[in-house]
């Protein structure tokens, strides 16, 4: 055993090295939960889940991108909630709500990657829209009526550490902040997002 007394520093740094290199190169698991106001005033909790790959830019923070992400009412249970929402693709959920008309749910999802808007077919602004018929998430045109609305949904994610439980509080403090582009904050009418 005292043979190994002096690599024990070098071993000790290397294993670390492996473990925080593994990290950064391997898949990322992520969940939270959220409420989400509702446009009827009703107050929903939904359970969010993420495999999210890092990305690396050189000389720059680096960032994320969703390879898998999910979302589904876990308050209140009742009969009438959708089933889960889910995308292998990239999209991330920006409104979730119920339309007042149809009571049709719908999800208007946005990304952080182009390769996801690509494969929405390039849409001229940066969303895609998905409503609930015959029990299936299809995707749609998005409705000329939520431009301008309010995400409902958190778009500012942070894949290294996430509150387990977020408030619509925590939501608005999180979402105001200085420097987020207005397409994560709101539907916008324009969009300068992946021109090519």
């Amino acid at each position: 055993m005292n043979s190994l007394k002096p690599w024990l520093p070098l071993i000790t740094i290397v294993g670390l090295g492996s473990a925080i290199a593994c990290y950064f190169m391997s898949d990322h698991y992520l969940r939270f939960t959220e409420e989400v106001q509702l446009a009827s005033g009703e107050l929903i909790v939904v359970d969010r889940k993420f495999k999210t790959e890092a990305l690396g830019e050189i000389g720059g923070p680096g960032g994320w991108d969703a390879k898998f992400n999910s979302m589904v009412i876990i308050r209140p249970l009742r009969d009438g909630n959708p089933p889960i929402w889910q995308s292998e693709i990239g999209l991330i959920p920006i409104l979730f709500d119920q339309d007042t008309g149809t009571k049709e749910w719908f999800v208007v999802t946005t990304f952080y990657m182009c390769d996801a808007w690509r494969k929405i077919g390039k849409p001229k602004l940066p969303y895609a829209e998905f409503r609930l018929r015959n029990g299936q998430w299809q995707q749609v045109d998005l409705s000329p009526q939520h431009i301008g609305r309010p995400a409902n949904i958190l778009t500012r994610i942070s894949n290294k550490a996430e509150l387990a439980y977020h408030t619509i509080n925590t939501k608005i403090e999180r979402m105001s902040v200085q420097g987020m582009s207005p397409e994560y904050a709101k539907i916008v009418a324009e969009s300068s997002f992946c021109k090519n």
